[in-house]
């Protein structure tokens, strides 16, 4: 059997001496690495990751409500557990690019133990991240961000999506990374984002193999033919040489004398919150849709 790139990355990464490496060079929990094992090995096993949303209930999929609903019930427990559906609360969350977010909660008369949440964030995978490799890296990623306190709690996942800590803060707006004393603090954090450790390949390919797929893209639209309105803005993007231009983009970047660290690669407002505490304004990263060396 042939396996896509992403699949051999899980076949690798849930062999039992690769788990023990992995738990010993990252300092990380064998709890926290056998639920991201037992998603990879579900991955195996599915072709269709998407979820069905053939009816909606108040603008959200009911296929979508369902999965958050069984996905608190078994993965935290407890008084989740409890809960009829009808009694489970939903509602959706903007400030997600990459993934759907959701707000899942409690009914306000259950009494909540101090050790379970009231409400969490379900991230439920888009169209563009269903791919077997980002679920693979995400997953791990995620897992070891959270097991190291740089990120929200992760309280259980699978292949369509994973269930986070909801942490009571506002997505920045595009104004805000203006701001000298935030983007300070942004730096700070990037910073620290760099100097990280992760089990993923170290040589520098990310952002090539990322262009030229775009590249292939692009070139693909561009060669369709178009209605006559769409056909003037694509004979300007077929004038300006992307492909050239790219080529001059590679030449200047193998140029710069740069480390190769763990990147974020997707600096924008909607991937931080900020979290407004009596010590001052906290910022965290809210998604890594594209981390790579």
């Amino acid at each position: 059997m042939v396996y896509s790139k992403g699949l051999r990355l899980i076949l690798l990464f849930t062999k039992h001496t690769k788990i023990m490496e992995i738990e010993k060079r990252y300092l990380v929990s064998q709890n926290l690495l056998s639920m991201v094992v037992l998603v990879l090995r579900r991955l195996l096993h599915m072709e269709d990751r998407t979820v069905q949303s053939a009816d909606i209930d108040d603008g959200i999929p009911a296929g979508t409500r369902r999965l958050g609903f069984e996905m608190c019930r078994d993965l935290i427990g407890g008084v989740w557990a409890d809960i009829a559906e009808d009694e489970f609360h939903i509602k959706p969350l903007s400030g997600g690019l990459t993934n759907y977010l959701y707000v899942c909660s409690l009914p306000p008369d259950v009494p909540v133990p101090e050790n379970q949440p009231q409400a969490v964030l379900l991230r439920v995978y888009g169209n563009i991240a269903t791919s077997s490799n980002f679920v693979v890296q995400n997953s791990v990623i995620f897992a070891l961000m959270s097991e190291k306190g740089l990120g929200p709690k992760l309280y259980g996942m699978n292949p369509k999506a994973r269930i986070e800590e909801l942490v009571p803060a506002e997505c920045l707006r595009t104004a805000d990374l203006a701001q000298p004393n935030i983007s300070r603090q942004i730096a700070r954090k990037l910073a620290l984002f760099h100097s990280l450790d992760m089990p993923l390949c170290k040589e520098p390919r990310f952002l090539n193999d990322t262009m030229d797929s775009w590249m292939q893209q692009v070139n693909g639209i561009l060669k369709k033919k178009h209605s006559r309105s769409q056909e003037s803005f694509m004979q300007k993007f077929r004038n300006y040489n992307l492909v050239d231009e790219l080529k001059a983009l590679k030449s200047i970047l193998a140029a710069v004398t740069s480390p190769v660290v763990f990147s974020h690669n997707d600096l924008q407002e909607g991937e931080w919150f900020v979290h407004i505490q009596h010590t001052g304004a906290l910022f965290h990263i809210i998604g890594m849709p594209l981390p790579a060396y």
